[in-house]
């Protein structure tokens, strides 16, 4: 998670694959299970904020 961290600076899913040594298939699976799980919980938040 540190690699997503790095002051919100974007990155390239080349770079972030070399830096966590696995090829860019799988990178790139993770980070769109990842942007589905966060856009799950936002949209979660949202909805959750309107019911109040």
């Amino acid at each position: 998670m540190d690699l997503l961290d790095e002051q919100a600076r974007e990155q390239e899913i080349t770079e972030i694959s070399a830096r966590m040594k696995l090829y860019k298939s799988p990178v790139h699976s993770l980070l769109k299970t990842l942007q589905l799980h966060v856009t799950s919980i936002m949209t979660w938040k949202q909805n959750s904020i309107i019911e109040d």
